[in-house]
Parts: structure tokens; sequence; C-alpha cells
């Protein structure tokens, strides 16, 4: 799974936050936004690749999700951890690795908020 830590959060008048991120190799079908209200999060590129990935875990399943699978957003401010537990969604924006505020593609995330400790240590 690739780490992300070269991203921007803006806020929007509306609730929901926009993260613009250099541009991926994510094949995206219905993105989820793993979060639990701490330091990280996982931007999955889709529901199922998520839910296969808590379940296999729980079953004591070490995983290595690829980058086009899966993204570590590593750091997340503190101002921006209540804002996340109270929305639904995020938008993602992927920009242009080589000209700035060049828009790639862009696409809403659904956050499914976990209760406890996300096991990043086996996602990883």
């Amino acid at each position: 799974m690739q780490k992300l830590t070269d991203y921007r959060i803006l806020p929007t008048e509306e609730g929901p936050l926009i993260f613009v991120i250099p541009q991926t190799k994510l094949e995206v079908i219905s993105p989820v936004f793993l979060y639990n209200g701490g330091n990280h999060a996982i931007l999955f590129c889709s529901a199922q690749i998520c839910d296969d990935a808590l379940v296999k875990t729980l079953s004591g399943r070490n995983l290595n999700f690829s980058a086009t699978e899966a993204l570590l957003v590593d750091y997340i401010h503190p101002d921006v951890k209540k804002i996340l537990l109270k929305n639904e969604w995020v938008v993602i924006m992927e920009e242009n690795s080589q000209a700035q505020n060049d828009i790639i593609r862009d696409y809403k995330a659904i956050i499914r908020h976990m209760d406890g400790p996300i096991p990043f240590d086996e996602l990883l």
C-alpha cells in the first residue's frame, strides 16, 4: 500500500472536505475512506476491497495492497478529524504531479466510520 503524505485538505461551506492528492494508480470503482477518528485513514478503490481487507485482517491474515487498490492517508490534522467524523463522504481530487492545480480526475468517497482501531500494521 502506498503512503500518501503530500496532500492538501480544503474545507467547503457545504461540509464535505476535499482531499487534493497527487495523481494515483487507483482503479476507482466505488471508493471508501476508512476512518476511526485517529491520525490516519485508508482510501480503498472499492467497497469490496475494503470489506475483504477487514475480514481478512480480523481473521489474522496479513495483506499487501498494491497502489491500484489502497492508499494510506498519513497524518490527518487535528482540526480535520472532527469534520471527518461528522461527514458521510469526502471529495478526492487527483492533480497532475507536473502542474499544480491541474486536476486530472475527481470522485466522491464514502466515509466508513470504524469504532476502535484500524489494523494498520496488518493492512500494510
